[in-house]
């Protein structure tokens, strides 16, 4: 009875461990995700901006070029 116990006890703390290294690599990996957005949206506002910045120069070229 007594080493029934003892091995569920080692089990418990065996799977405890895992979870806890389990929830820590979620926590990692959802820091990992936002950092990724946060990448992702910069980008978008950079790329963005650059098509403006050619539009922009394309209407110029044209009314130098017209006038």
């Amino acid at each position: 009875m007594e080493v029934e116990q003892k091995i569920r006890d080692e089990k418990i703390k065996k799977l405890q461990l895992k979870k806890q290294n389990l929830e820590e690599e979620l926590k990692d990996m959802k820091n990992e995700v936002f950092q990724m957005k946060s990448e992702i949206m910069n980008c978008s506002r950079n790329e963005r901006n650059l098509y403006m910045a050619l539009f922009v120069s394309w209407i110029v070229f044209v009314v130098v070029y017209v006038s």
